[in-house]
């Protein structure tokens, strides 16, 4: 009513009164924008639910927690700003249109998450929509992720990383075998971010607040310079594309360091 009464009021009392004011009725652009991306996820945790299961819901809550304490956070409209499949899939077929959907797909390493078959396809697909994706390392008692090195590679490349029905399961959503690798060097061409559950409760709101701080600088970057987002259209993502996108990426990542980075002194 207040809003409605600066606008139609003829009696202007102060300079406030003559500022003119949009009325709620009449939704700017940005406005606009936001309800129509209503139905899009932020984040998309993407795990290994044996291994990391109760880390994702621990996340997705204290996530969403911290979207809603920030009324001017790109997410604050979303409907469900942090998808984890376990709690908002209903049907695996589905899985794909949540990914592209998904600004950011936030990976928990844990041991085996580069076997599970559907962890690769919703990497892939990231990588595909030109999505970003923020490695994170669940650090706690009992499990280690052993970052790949080309023995790794070597026999993923040979299929021997994963079962045959596994193999058939990406083929089916289109992804060979020929795509895994460059999808997968891709993703650590940036230092992966830690949580970790065990600690106290400051060290783990410090590691969220990291890793939520490299999703908005991340979404920030490419909403200012959309040149930069790389969408690949084919269903078979080619691996030379997603090698030089790697090769790319680490060379803006050490302009980054460079220009950030002071020099240290004795």
């Amino acid at each position: 009513r207040y809003v409605l009464h600066l606008n139609q009021n003829s009696d202007s009392v102060c300079d406030i009164d003559r500022t003119p004011i949009r009325l709620l009725s009449d939704p700017s652009e940005r406005e606009k924008q936001l309800e129509a991306c209503a139905d899009h996820h932020y984040m998309f945790l993407s795990h290994f639910k044996v291994e990391a299961g109760t880390e994702a819901a621990m996340m997705q809550e204290a996530f969403c927690a911290l979207i809603r304490a920030d009324p001017y956070h790109i997410a604050i409209n979303f409907e469900v700003p942090v998808f984890l499949d376990s709690e908002n899939l209903q049907d695996l077929t589905l899985l794909k249109d949540a990914v592209r959907k998904s600004h950011n797909l936030v990976l928990l390493l844990t041991p085996n998450i580069f076997s599970r078959p559907w962890c690769l396809v919703e990497i892939v697909i990231a990588l595909r929509t030109g999505n970003n994706i923020i490695p994170v390392e669940v650090q706690r008692p009992g499990i280690k992720f052993q970052y790949p090195d080309e023995a790794f590679y070597e026999r993923l490349r040979k299929g021997s990383e994963l079962r045959e029905a596994d193999i058939r399961l990406l083929a089916e959503q289109g992804v060979q075998l020929a795509d895994l690798e460059g999808a997968i060097r891709y993703i650590f061409t940036q230092i992966a971010l830690p949580f970790s559950p065990h600690k106290s409760g400051s060290i783990r709101q410090a590691e969220l607040w990291a890793i939520l701080s490299r999703c908005d600088k991340l979404e920030a970057s490419r909403t200012k310079d959309e040149g930069t987002v790389h969408i690949v259209d084919s269903e078979v993502l080619d691996s030379d594309v997603i090698q030089a996108l790697a090769l790319e990426s680490l060379k803006q990542n050490s302009e980054e360091d460079a220009t950030e980075t002071p020099a240290l002194t004795a």
